[in-house]
């Protein structure tokens, strides 16, 4: 498993916004 830091966001992102855009690299837990 790998771990990666994803800063600097906008406030209104949401856990949801973010796992649409990771989608593509596999499984978020």
């Amino acid at each position: 498993m790998s771990r990666v830091y994803v800063g600097n966001l906008d406030s209104r992102v949401t856990e949801r916004d973010l796992e649409d855009e990771f989608r593509i690299y596999g499984v978020i837990r």
